[in-house]
């Protein structure tokens, strides 16, 4: 019911959609601006960006960060392989999961006819 009153709606501001015109409005604002603000813009975010990246090389962050996908993987593998299901063949497994992926290709495209 949701989805239909989304669609709803996003077709009546499709068909009522309005184009105002520029007419190089936003450049001519943009091109107003102080050229001081515009250079201690890029010369903010450069800084910050430089010191950014200083800082994950100084503290040492690669090995964190391999420490933690590390962690995360091996809890992923562990529930995995912690998981019992008698009578479970890979075969079975991997027959499941190809109807399951047949069956949802299929109701996709049927759901956009």
């Amino acid at each position: 019911m949701m989805e239909n009153d989304d669609r709803l709606v996003a077709r009546f501001f499709e068909e009522h959609k309005v184009e105002i015109e520029d007419n190089g409005f936003s450049h001519r604002v943009v091109n107003q601006l102080p050229d001081g603000a515009r250079r201690a813009s890029r010369i903010w975010t450069f800084v910050c960006t430089v010191a950014g990246i200083a800082m994950f090389f100084l503290l040492d962050c690669f090995d964190s960060l391999r420490m933690v996908l590390g962690n995360i993987l091996g809890d992923v593998v562990g529930f995995f392989s912690s998981v019992q299901l008698p009578g479970l063949t890979p075969i079975t497994l991997y027959l499941a999961v190809l109807t399951i992926m047949v069956v949802s290709l299929h109701n996709l495209i049927v759901a956009e006819r």
